[in-house]
């Protein structure tokens, strides 16, 4: 507190000093910009709102942008800079911050060390000029603490002139608002000229041009009502330049990080899905919510604009009834997108998709409905899925297989539509005719088709519908002419310490790899690769660890000569004799650490620091399946 009470004799029993500072608590007497703040933590907001700030040094704030929004405590805060005349707004010499006519800089300015809003006028240009910030809020705040503006002064005391001007005006939805300027008292090079206009003193005050480290030339704007707008316009004041003089300081001025009570209630946002029946964008009786539909909420983030980087997302889904709701939301701009499923694509209620709404504090938004629903006419689709089992059917496990093509012929063989499935495997062709149709899928790579590729669907009347025409694939394709692919799996199939297994880990499983199919497939060909991915226990050294390479030749011609590689891990040494091989003749050899790779270089993808093994090269008829297995030793 000491630079509070600089050029003051303190008195600890003295009545005076107290006294003054009860009269004006919110605004400091003397020193550095921190007392400022210390004082502003002791002010308080109205009930139901909480302090909230707009810190400059942590606004994404784009250099020379005249118009842009920021979020503060959730409310929708705008500053849009204009100039008068067009090129009026500049930096003059010294050009504390270059080319850049409006934005944020660091510090120190007007007494504060930390970034703030900045930006000047050219007064060698035209003395009539000036430049004016309009600070919109999208709803009424009080400012707990004054609105600081930072260097309204004059020019170094070996100069005529340069007078910095500013006039503070605020409104409440249209409604003009009383505004105080005060400046820091005893010391001040800043002038209150009327209430809400301040300018750089006359006589001058010495310095006269305040030091970047002082806050001598400080204004600080109250505000007797909650405001919705605030314009500073900042202009020369009416002393004039000395003849043959140009003014030589920068003639800018500043605003500190600001703060406002924001409301402080979180509210909701939801309703209903629908199926939408009549398409009349409405709920009818009859009409029932639609389950399981995702919805996604979008929010803004620090500069308050909803679709930009910056934006984050929260997700739920709806009820068996076809509601939703996203709740504990703070008061601002939000977006509500709902994802309809493939057999009710159209959107029937008026925003489309994608809603935005702006929710006040507290406010329960419970009328933000999606109707859905199938295009008029009828409608052939369902499933096209990885069919496991290769039993031809969709059962529990069975997974859809996405953007898969999908071709809709007419009874002459006409090409009507094509599609493709989406992420969850279905499809739909809608707006069709009463005919008879085939539906003609396009099979994926790396499957083999255990349903017939086409498939005939009827549509008896304008509306019916024929949503069970699936098609299934099994992982695995060998090729119309027979062409073998070579598929392999790796896994941990033992664990020992002290030559004994290590409890609690089951190596006699197969554990589906939902990113491979290589597994699916060998498993379908009667070698299950069982064992772990990923081994949970920890591993001491001088513990074992089993690998075993299972393979495949799948597809009826034989492969000509094959070669295996797999590097012995980092960190561990391989033990001796362990290699076993079945399922080729060749039972192949371990490469010492960095012994040449030679012709297995170009499949072992790495250097050979640890040793590696290698298998081949081997002919393996189609068909034929096998395994590579070895140990290492934990260093």
């Amino acid at each position: 507190m000491k630079a509070l009470f600089k050029h003051l004799n303190f008195h600890p029993c003295g009545g005076t000093l107290l006294a003054a500072l009860l009269a004006i608590p919110q605004i400091p007497l003397q020193g550095s910009i921190s007392n400022q703040k210390a004082v502003a933590q002791q002010a308080s907001c109205p009930a139901g709102t909480t302090q909230a700030t707009l810190n400059w040094g942590t606004t994404n704030f784009q250099t020379a942008n005249f118009n842009q929004t920021f979020n503060i405590g959730g409310v929708s805060t705008n500053f849009q800079m204009t100039e008068n005349p067009a090129g009026f707004i500049r930096d003059q010499p010294p050009q504390v911050i270059g080319p850049v006519p409006y934005g944020v800089v660091p510090g120190p300015y007007g007494g504060i060390n930390s970034p703030y809003l900045r930006w000047g006028i050219d007064a060698t240009q035209n003395r009539n000029g000036n430049s004016t910030l309009t600070i919109t809020f999208a709803q009424p705040v009080t400012l707990p603490v004054p609105l600081t503006l930072l260097d309204v002064d004059r020019d170094r005391t070996d100069e005529l002139a340069y007078q910095d001007q500013v006039t503070v005006t605020a409104s409440n939805q249209g409604q003009s608002i009383p505004v105080t300027l005060t400046n820091i008292g005893a010391g001040a090079v800043a002038q209150i000229v009327s209430a809400n206009v301040a300018r750089g003193a006359d006589p001058r005050v010495g310095p006269g041009n305040s030091p970047n480290n002082q806050n001598l030339g400080n204004v600080f704007a109250t505000f007797a009502q909650p405001v919705t707008q605030i314009r500073i316009v900042y202009e020369s004041g009416p002393l004039p330049y000395a003849e043959n003089q140009r003014p030589q300081q920068d003639e800018t001025i500043g605003v500190a990080d600001i703060t406002i009570c924001a409301p402080s209630g979180t509210g909701s946002i939801g309703d209903t899905v629908f199926n939408d029946t009549n398409g009349n964008g409405q709920q009818d009786p009859g009409e029932p919510g639609v389950g399981n539909v995702p919805l996604t909420l979008t929010l803004p983030g620090p500069d308050g604009q909803l679709g930009t980087p910056d934006d984050t997302t929260q997700t739920t889904n709806t009820n068996a009834n076809g509601n939703y709701s996203f709740t504990n939301l703070p008061p601002g701009p939000y977006r509500v997108s709902v994802t309809p499923p493939f057999n009710l694509p159209d959107v029937t209620t008026g925003g489309g998709r994608q809603v935005d709404v702006t929710l006040n504090p507290g406010q329960s938004l419970d009328t933000i409905d999606f109707g859905l629903r199938r295009p008029p006419g009828g409608s052939i689709g369902d499933f096209v899925f990885t069919d496991r089992n290769g039993n031809g059917s969709a059962d529990n496990g069975d997974t859809g297989i996405a953007n898969v093509t999908l071709t809709l012929r007419n009874s002459t063989g006409q090409v009507v539509s094509t599609t493709r499935t989406d992420n969850n495997g279905n499809y739909l062709f809608t707006g069709l005719q009463p005919g008879n149709y085939s539906v003609e899928v396009t099979q994926p790579s790396d499957f083999t088709a255990t349903t017939s590729r086409t498939l005939t669907a009827n549509i008896t009347d304008p509306n019916s519908e024929n949503l069970n025409i699936d098609f299934g694939f099994r992982p695995g394709q060998a090729g119309a002419s027979g062409e073998t692919n070579l598929r392999i799996v790796k896994r941990i199939t033992n664990a020992l310490r002290n030559n004994q297994p290590i409890s609690g880990v089951s190596f006699n499983t197969f554990i589906n790899d939902p990113n491979s199919n290589d597994d699916d497939r060998l498993q379908q060909a009667g070698r299950s690769p069982v064992g772990q991915i990923n081994l949970q226990p920890p591993i001491n050294s001088g513990d074992q660890v089993e690998y075993t390479v299972y393979f495949l030749a799948d597809g009826t011609q034989q492969l000509q000569n094959t070669r295996f590689c797999d590097l012995i891990p980092a960190g561990t040494s391989y033990v001796s004799n362990s290699l076993s091989v079945n399922g080729i003749s060749n039972q192949g050899q371990v490469l010492s650490p960095l012994a040449p790779l030679q012709d297995f270089a170009n499949i072992c993808g790495g250097s050979n620091n640890k040793g590696a093994v290698v298998v081949g090269p081997a002919n393996i008829p189609g068909g034929q399946t096998g395994f590579i297995r070895f140990r290492v030793t934990v260093d």
